[in-house]
Parts: C-alpha cells; sequence; structure tokens
C-alpha cells in the first residue's frame, strides 16, 4: 500500500437504505487503485452539503479494512464509516448521545462494554458488498 503511486478510478458504491429500499439514508463510494487494487472510501450522506476540509483520500492502516458501522435505538439510527480490524478498540458516539467503547471481534462484529449503551451495533464490511445495499431495520 505505502510504495503504490496510486491510480484510483471509480469502483461501486454502498447504499444504506432505512427500513425500505425506496429510503436512502446514505452511501459510501469506493475507488479502487488500478495498480495495487487497494480500496478507498468516501461517504455520502443525505442533506450533507458542507465540503470536507480533507483533501483526497482517507488512509487506513494496514490490515484494516473499510465498514460501515449501524448505531440504532429504536427509530433513530446513525452511521459511520471506519476502519476495522479484529482487536481494534474505539470509542463511538451513539445515537443517544452517550460513548461507547467497542471492539472489534474477529469476524468483524462489535461488541460493546456491558451495559454502556441501549444501542444496537452492526458492522459491515464494504468489500463484499460494493454495488449492493445495507438495509437498516
Amino acid at each position: 500500500m505505502e510504495n503504490c503511486s496510486h491510480s484510483t478510478v471509480y469502483y461501486g458504491v454502498v447504499n444504506i437504505f432505512l427500513r425500505t429500499a425506496q429510503d436512502p439514508f446514505g452511501a459510501v463510494d469506493v475507488w479502487i487503485c488500478t495498480k495495487c487494487r487497494d480500496l478507498f472510501c468516501e461517504d455520502k450522506r443525505w442533506g450533507l452539503t458542507e465540503l470536507s476540509s480533507v483533501v483526497g483520500f482517507p488512509k487506513r492502516d494496514e490490515g484494516s479494512k473499510w465498514a460501515i458501522l449501524i448505531c440504532m435505538i429504536g427509530a433513530e439510527v446513525k452511521w459511520e464509516l471506519l476502519e476495522a480490524k479484529p482487536g481494534k478498540q474505539f470509542d463511538h458516539s451513539c445515537v443517544d448521545g452517550k460513548t461507547c467503547p467497542l471492539t472489534v471481534n474477529d469476524n468483524y462484529s462489535v461488541s460493546a462494554a456491558e451495559a454502556q449503551s441501549p444501542s444496537k451495533h452492526s458492522l459491515y464490511l464494504v468489500d463484499g458488498r460494493i454495488n449492493r445495499s445495507i438495509i437498516v431495520k
């Protein structure tokens, strides 16, 4: 990854829908390097019109994979694009505003610390879902 002078082209999208396939909630655009086949991702949120302060694609750590984290409490839903690696621990700001420590498991699921949040968390790897949809129910 580090030694490649990336030449990226658009590769596809992962669409995120809320409840039905007619209710778009967001998307992740996926780009691929034509040389090393590394993936680069950019999140798109409906209604967000401000430009990012970051120019170019976000970098990810060696050995990690791009993932979409879904956080739900009842009808409230929040999502974020992140890099996931088994054993990685991070603090996540849940949909209810509380901070919840999460750990990425070996199977790329997430687990929350006991009784930290009533939120339900799901992790979806971008690779393997390109040009497909996630329907959050």
